[in-house]
């Protein structure tokens, strides 16, 4: 009884004084960006600015293995997520939409990442800013969202099943999106 009293006490005790006792967080990592390949089940309109201004609407199939996907139109997009990296191309092109993303990438930390393109070898830092988060854009939210930021500013959000959501450039000190999904069924 007496114990009990005490242990009473002394959880009476800590709470009244504020102190609070909890396990620090860990820091998330993805260990592979095959999980940021967009569905083959759904259909999507996205808003593109990357050349021209405009939208469009397509859904994707697989490539010659189940980690590509491929855009439906001539317009559109090419998903390959091969020796670790995340690659998005615009399709019928060799145009990156982004730099290739090395796996596995760990939330809170910043790596220092290259790739040969073109005869050259390009190199970029990349900071993951947060693992598994959410991001409404229109009347969608995603969940499980992987928010990127390069050097030069540059910001990309990769969702879980749905791939590139929403890309930014700093422009005259605001950001400016240059690609997002505003919708799909």
């Amino acid at each position: 009884m007496l114990k009990k009293r005490l242990k009473t006490m002394l959880i009476a005790a800590v709470g009244a004084s504020g102190l609070a006792f909890s396990t620090p967080a860990l820091a998330e990592t993805v260990g592979s960006g095959a999980m940021f390949l967009p569905s083959t089940t759904k259909t999507y309109t996205t808003h593109d600015a990357y050349m021209i201004p405009q939208k469009n609407t397509f859904s994707y199939n697989y490539g010659d293995s189940k980690r590509e996907r491929i855009s439906n139109t001539t317009k559109g997009y090419a998903y390959y997520y091969t020796d670790n990296r995340l690659v998005v191309f615009e399709k019928n092109t060799h145009f990156y939409i982004f730099v290739p993303i090395k796996f596995p990438l760990t939330e809170g930390k910043t790596y220092a990442q290259s790739y040969p393109m073109e005869g050259q070898t390009v190199k970029w830092k990349v900071t993951v800013q947060d693992v598994g988060g959410t991001k409404k854009i229109g009347t969608k939210t995603y969940t499980n969202v992987m928010r990127l930021k390069f050097d030069n500013g540059d910001k990309l959000l990769l969702a879980k099943n749905h791939g590139l959501i929403q890309a930014l450039h700093k422009e005259n000190g605001a950001y400016v999106t240059d690609f997002k999904i505003v919708d799909y069924r």
